[in-house]
């Protein structure tokens, strides 16, 4: 993400809709949300778009959401992303990387593990709603070195004030429960 990219206004125009290159049934689409008690999430932020309409609109589509907790969604990740983009103007480029993660604690103890994760799915396309979420911000300081911050947030809705250094994870560890090698 760039200063860039966080000026000049493009319209959010929240035209959520199926992305056109998956095809039906093997995407999700606007009647899976429906009545499902959970926000349309997206991974990459509209606001961080804002220099370009086509790639706003195009952070609409289904295939960049994920099922959100109202109360995460609309309130703490909001947060959480305005605070990342607070580090663009203060760095300038960041490099940004959310996604879902589907984790259960207990699988990291060999005591209590059962290779079982239970997990809610939305929807006639059966969506499925992730545990948790995850954040990496990766930014090179004035004096050039690179320095890196994870946070991790259940799926769910969180009290103010949000006390994001609560959520601070190592990148290593989101990497060893997601299987992706940043």
């Amino acid at each position: 993400v760039s200063v860039e990219q966080l000026e000049n206004g493009a319209a959010r125009k929240d035209r959520f809709r199926a992305d056109p290159k998956l095809p039906r049934g093997r995407r999700a689409e606007l009647d899976d949300y429906k009545r499902s008690g959970y926000d349309r999430g997206h991974q990459a932020p509209a606001a961080n778009q804002s220099r370009d309409q086509a790639l706003k609109d195009e952070t609409f589509y289904l295939s960049n959401m994920c099922p959100q907790s109202p109360g995460l969604n609309q309130q703490a990740w909001r947060e959480l992303e305005e605070l990342t983009r607070k580090w663009v103007k203060q760095f300038g480029t960041t490099w940004q990387i959310t996604g879902p993660l589907f984790y259960d604690p207990a699988e990291d103890d060999p005591e209590t593990a059962d290779g079982v994760l239970e997990y809610t799915a939305i929807g006639k396309n059966r969506v499925a709603v992730p545990t948790h979420f995850f954040k990496i911000v990766v930014a090179r300081k004035g004096d050039g070195d690179w320095q890196a911050i994870g946070f991790v947030m259940e799926n769910r809705p969180y009290s103010r004030p949000f006390r994001f250094e609560e959520y601070i994870r190592p990148i290593d560890w989101i990497e060893r429960r997601t299987g992706l090698d940043f």
